[in-house]
């Protein structure tokens, strides 16, 4: 089974980084999974994403819930593009529509950010919801199923 773990967000936005921060404490910890680090720009990989076809695509990036900072909530497809913020150049719900003629399970994965502001690292909320994402991750499919709808 192909997983693919796509990363996304602004790391000059502090929060809105947490997806490439998962990607960066992902790599000694994700066997078995391709990690990819989209940043701003998610729509580069979608060749490789449309090439490769793999069976799971999980994409994770900061998104404005009205939770608590550092709060993990799997996203409905209507929710998408209300959720997120926008420092990507294209939106996480067009991208989605796009590949899903090429992979079997897409997976949208919000973290409430608790500062989005100008600047670089992320919030000791949010860096401790990424660590709990990953061990989520490693627990496997069953797991990441129930983490809560928004």
């Amino acid at each position: 089974m192909k997983k693919v773990l796509l990363g996304m967000g602004s790391v000059v936005r502090r929060d809105d980084g947490v997806g490439v921060y998962v990607i960066d404490l992902a790599k000694d910890r994700l066997h078995g999974w391709v990690l990819i680090n989209g940043e701003t720009v998610p729509e580069n990989y979608t060749s490789y994403l449309k090439r490769e076809s793999p069976d799971i695509l999980v994409i994770v990036d900061a998104a404005d819930m009205g939770l608590l900072p550092g709060s993990i909530r799997r996203i409905q497809s209507t929710s998408i593009d209300n959720l997120f913020l926008t420092t990507h150049t294209m939106s996480i719900g067009f991208m989605i529509e796009y590949l899903k003629p090429y992979i079997d399970r897409i997976i949208v994965i919000g973290i409430q950010p608790e500062d989005t502001s100008i600047g670089e690292g992320v919030s000791d909320s949010v860096k401790h919801a990424a660590l709990r994402l990953i061990e989520i991750i490693e627990e496997g499919m069953d797991a990441i199923t129930h983490i809560p709808l928004v």
